[in-house]
C-alpha cells in the first residue's frame, strides 16, 4: 500500500483548483470510488490532520434496527472470534449503535479513534471511511489503510455494507467489520453482505401488524402476476422491479399524498400519477385494510395512454409546494397534502399557527399553488392605524380577480368592522381568499369565520424537530442570497439546535441563523461556536426522556384535532381533564 500513501500525500499537497488533471495521473493508483470521496471529504472541510467523530445521544435508538440486528450480530461475532477485529452497527446517519468483538488491547484504540457507540463517522465530518462512504455510494465498500483520509485512521482496515429496509425502501444502517491487517479482510466481504441481507430480512419480519397485511397483500398480487406493481402506506413503500422502473424516486415520495384521497374500500380506483419528469402512469388500486381500516394501497402500474377516460386525474403537486415547505417528517408531509388539497378546492382558507410558526409563508405558498396569475396583495389587518385600517378597506373594496393574503384576521381592529362584508363581497368579485389567525378558536367569535371553509394548521417548530435541518438549510439558502452561498450546519452545531423548544418558533430559528451566518463569515460550514451563546450548550433546564417527548407529541396532536377543546382531547386521550392540565404543564404545553 505504499504506492496508495504517496498518491494520498500527493492529493493532499496538490493544486486542487484543478481536480480532473490529478486524478487522471494517480487513477491508476487509487480506486475511482476512493479519488471521488477524498475529493468530497475536502470539500467538507474535512481536516486530515484533525480527527473528531462527534457524539450523538444514544438515549432513543432506531426501531426496529437494533433488535433486528441482534441474532445477525451474535452469530457474526461468534465467527469473527478473533482479537483483532470488530464489529459495528451504524444507523442510516452513520452513528454507532453497537460494537461488539476485539481484544482489550485493540479495543482501547478504537476507543482512542472514537469508534464507540453514539459517535459518528458520517464521510462529510471525518472523512473517507467504511461507513460514511459506503452510506453515500449506496454499496459494500472496503477502504484500506492510507486509502482513509485522516491521519488517525491510517492503520485500520475497515469493510462496510448498508443494510437495506424492505418495508420503507431506505436505508436502515450499516454493518461494518475493523480489523489492523489485509489478511484479516480476505474473507470480510461475504460474511458482511451476508449479515445485511440478514437483517434485511429481520427487519422484514418485524413488520408492525398493519404494515404486514399490506405486505401479504402485495407477495400474494406478486406470486400471480408479473406485472408493475406498488405497495404504499403512510409508512411503507415497496414494489416490484418493473414497478419501481416506472416511478422516480422523487415521485415515490409523494405517492401515499396522491393515493390516499383517491382510494375506495368497495371497489378499486384507477387514477393517473403525473410523476415529477411529466409522464403519466395509469394506478389501478386497491384499497387494503385491517380492522376495517385502510392501511394502504395496491397498485397494479401502466403507461397511460391517451384513450383514458373517467379516472380520477391526479395532477403532481405543485412546484411552490414542494419546495417551500421542506422536511419529511409526518408532520411536513401532513402539511404539504393539506395546502395540495386546498390549492386544489381553490376555497376561502384559514391557515392558525403560533406567532413564528410560518402561517403567513403557508398561505403564501397556498396563494402562489392556485395556478393564477392575478398579483397577490398582502395586508396586516392588524394594523389599527387610521391610515392602515383606510388602506385595507380600500383594497378589500378594490379585491376583484386578486389573490388576497389577509394576516393576522383575528386581530382586526373593531374599526374595520363590518369585515365579514368587504371580505365576502371581494370573493363574490372573483378574489382568492387565504387569511391567518392564531388559533381557530379566536376567530371563532368573529363574524368572518363562516367564509372560510377549509382550515390548515401549522405545527409548532417542536413539533417538526425532524425536519429542523432541511427548514434550516432553507432559512440559510434565503440568508445568503442563492444556494451556492449558503454553508451548511455541522453535525454539532445541528444537534445543539435540536435540543431546544423553540417557544419562538421559526422565526426565532431564523434570528439565530442570519447571527450564525454573520459569525461564520466566508466558511461553508456553520460550525458549534458560531452560534450564539446560550444556543450551543444543551438545554439543561428541560431534556425530556423518550416516553415524555411521546406524551408530548400524543397530546399536542390530540389538542390539534380538537381544535383546543381540553375537555374532547382528554376524552380522546382516555383520561381526566384535571390529568390533561397537570401533564400539559409537566410538558411545558401552553395551558391558554
Amino acid at each position: 500500500m505504499a504506492l496508495v500513501s504517496q498518491a494520498r500525500a500527493d492529493f493532499l499537497a496538490a493544486d486542487h483548483t484543478r481536480p480532473l488533471s490529478w486524478r487522471v495521473a494517480s487513477g491508476t493508483l487509487v480506486r475511482s470510488q476512493i479519488v471521488s470521496s477524498w475529493e468530497r471529504s475536502r470539500a467538507a472541510g474535512v481536516r486530515p490532520d484533525t480527527f473528531g467523530a462527534p457524539y450523538r445521544d444514544l438515549a432513543a435508538p432506531p426501531e426496529p434496527l437494533l433488535p433486528a440486528a441482534r441474532e445477525p450480530l451474535d452469530w457474526l461475532t461468534d465467527s469473527l472470534d478473533d482479537q483483532r477485529a470488530c464489529l459495528l452497527l451504524t444507523t442510516a446517519d452513520a452513528r454507532i449503535l453497537e460494537r461488539r468483538g476485539g481484544g482489550r488491547e485493540f479495543l482501547r484504540r478504537l476507543d482512542e479513534a472514537s469508534a464507540v457507540p453514539g459517535h459518528v463517522f458520517a464521510e462529510d465530518v471525518v472523512g473517507t471511511n467504511a461507513i460514511g462512504t459506503s452510506l453515500v455510494l449506496g454499496e459494500y465498500l472496503e477502504v484500506r489503510g492510507p486509502e482513509h483520509f485522516t491521519d488517525t485512521l491510517q492503520d485500520w482496515w475497515c469493510a462496510a455494507a448498508p443494510i437495506h429496509d424492505p418495508v420503507t425502501a431506505t436505508t436502515a444502517g450499516t454493518i461494518c467489520v475493523i480489523c489492523t491487517g489485509e489478511g484479516a479482510m480476505r474473507f470480510v466481504r461475504p460474511v458482511v453482505l451476508g449479515a445485511a441481507r440478514d437483517i434485511s430480512r429481520a427487519l422484514l419480519e418485524r413488520t408492525p401488524d398493519s404494515e404486514q397485511v399490506l405486505l401479504n397483500a402485495f407477495l400474494a398480487e406478486t406470486n400471480r402476476s408479473h406485472e408493475p406493481l406498488i405497495a404504499v402506506g403512510s409508512s411503507m413503500f415497496i414494489g416490484n422491479e418493473s414497478g419501481l422502473q416506472l416511478l422516480q424516486r422523487s415521485s415515490r415520495q409523494r405517492l401515499w399524498e396522491q393515493v390516499a384521497p383517491r382510494l375506495d374500500k368497495r371497489r378499486p380506483a384507477t387514477i393517473l400519477l403525473a410523476t415529477s419528469t411529466g409522464a403519466t402512469i395509469t394506478a389501478h388500486a386497491t384499497a387494503i385494510t385491517r380492522a376495517e381500516q385502510t392501511v394502504g394501497a395496491l397498485l397494479r402500474l401502466s403507461v397511460a395512454t391517451r384513450s383514458m377516460r373517467s379516472v380520477h386525474a391526479i395532477p403532481a403537486m405543485p412546484q411552490p409546494v414542494r419546495r417551500f415547505i421542506p422536511g419529511d417528517s409526518p408532520a411536513a408531509h401532513r402539511l404539504r397534502h393539506a395546502v395540495h388539497l386546498s390549492a386544489r378546492a381553490d376555497k376561502p382558507t384559514l391557515v392558525i399557527g403560533e406567532d413564528g410558526s410560518g402561517r403567513g409563508h403557508i398561505a403564501h405558498v397556498l396563494l402562489r399553488s392556485l395556478g393564477s396569475t392575478a398579483p397577490i396583495v398582502s395586508l396586516n389587518l392588524s394594523n389599527d392605524t387610521p391610515d392602515g385600517v383606510r388602506s385595507n378597506v380600500a383594497a378589500l373594496r378594490a379585491g376583484s380577480n386578486q389573490r388576497l393574503l389577509l394576516r393576522n384576521v383575528d386581530r382586526s381592529p373593531k374599526s374595520l368592522a363590518p369585515i365579514d362584508v368587504l371580505l365576502s363581497d371581494a370573493i363574490d368579485r372573483g378574489a382568492r381568499v387565504v387569511a391567518t389567525a392564531a388559533d381557530a378558536s379566536s376567530i371563532k367569535k368573529l363574524s368572518v369565520a363562516s367564509l372560510f371553509s377549509t382550515l390548515i394548521q401549522a405545527p409548532p417548530l417542536r413539533a417538526r424537530l425532524a425536519d429542523l435541518e432541511a427548514i434550516s438549510l432553507d432559512l440559510l439558502i434565503k440568508l445568503a442570497g442563492s444556494p451556492h452561498a449558503a454553508p451548511t450546519l455541522s453535525p454539532q452545531a445541528l444537534a445543539a439546535l435540536a435540543d431546544h423548544d423553540w417557544p419562538g418558533n421559526i422565526r426565532e430559528l431564523q434570528s439565530i441563523l442570519s447571527a450564525a451566518l454573520s459569525a461564520s463569515g466566508d466558511e461553508p460550514m456553520i460550525r458549534l461556536d458560531h452560534l450564539p451563546g446560550r444556543y450551543r450548550a444543551p438545554n439543561r433546564e428541560r431534556r425530556m426522556s423518550a416516553i415524555e417527548r411521546a406524551e408530548r407529541k400524543a397530546i399536542e396532536e390530540a389538542l390539534e384535532h380538537a381544535e383546543g377543546n381540553k375537555l374532547a382531547a382528554a376524552g380522546s386521550l382516555g383520561i381526566a381533564r384535571s390529568t390533561l392540565y397537570r401533564k400539559m404543564r409537566a410538558l411545558g404545553i401552553e395551558t391558554d
